[in-house]
């Protein structure tokens, strides 16, 4: 009678796993609520029901599935995971950390999940654990291009401009012909005062990206000798308006 338990509750894990390619998620949480009727312990079920209805945004019905799988299998992340992502979209920031915690050390590692920490410690002010952990994220990425920008943005909210420029010039070394990083390079430029740099690198911004208005404004300012170091000061005090282009 177990064996045939099992196999019934498998074929209900593929039938909600068919719907789930054809974005039918009613019908997927119907076959994978049959899964844990016919397998009461069955953590797949449970983990299964939690991210459908997480998709679906039944957030409470999604956080008691969760609970229920990592009662069955204390040994997965996953289920840790998308609670915090719950908190997190219900900006409970620090119960996100807690889920995320968990997470980690049931040795769940993800791009997705230390940029998730990241947010929150970002969210509660405490960027100096935010950027370590979308520094693990970069890590974690193999330096991957979109990830750089994103940890050079938060070094620019920080006033660590030479360490933001030199992430940034890590994104370009990725991707030459990259307009946002040598865009944000010369905004950084002008805030410290290094016009002449400035203008290269907005050059460089435009010839990748012509349309971009915010760089020509500035390049033709830089041109008309509008922009100097009596005005950098402003710049700074601008520039986490201006960067993200």
């Amino acid at each position: 009678m177990k064996e045939k338990s099992q196999s019934q509750a498998t074929i209900w894990i593929q039938v909600a796993l068919i719907y789930l390619k054809s974005d039918n998620l009613e019908k997927a949480r119907e076959a994978i609520i049959r899964t844990t009727i016919e397998e009461p312990e069955n953590y797949l079920g449970w983990y299964g029901l939690g991210l459908i209805q997480f998709a679906s945004r039944n957030f409470q019905q999604a956080k008691s599935a969760l609970k229920k799988a990592v009662k069955i299998d204390t040994t997965k992340g996953q289920p840790w995971y998308i609670l915090g992502r719950i908190a997190l979209d219900e900006n409970q920031f620090l119960e996100a950390i807690e889920y995320f915690d968990m997470a980690i050390e049931n040795r769940m590692r993800t791009i997705q999940l230390f940029l998730d920490k990241g947010i929150c410690f970002e969210k509660e002010e405490q960027v100096d654990k935010a950027l370590k952990n979308y520094r693990y994220a970069v890590k974690i990425g193999q330096y991957n291009e979109e990830l750089l920008l994103q940890l050079g943005n938060l070094l620019v909210t920080r006033k660590k401009f030479n360490q933001a420029i030199d992430i940034y010039m890590e994104a370009i070394a990725i991707n030459p012909k990259n307009a946002i990083a040598w865009a944000n390079i010369g905004f950084i430029q002008i805030a410290i005062g290094d016009i002449e740099e400035a203008e290269i690198s907005f050059r460089r911004a435009i010839t990748l990206e012509p349309n971009c208005e915010e760089v020509q404004t500035a390049l033709n300012e830089i041109q008309t000798n509008l922009i100097g170091k009596e005005n950098s000061q402003t710049m700074q005090e601008d520039y986490e308006e201006i960067y993200a282009l």
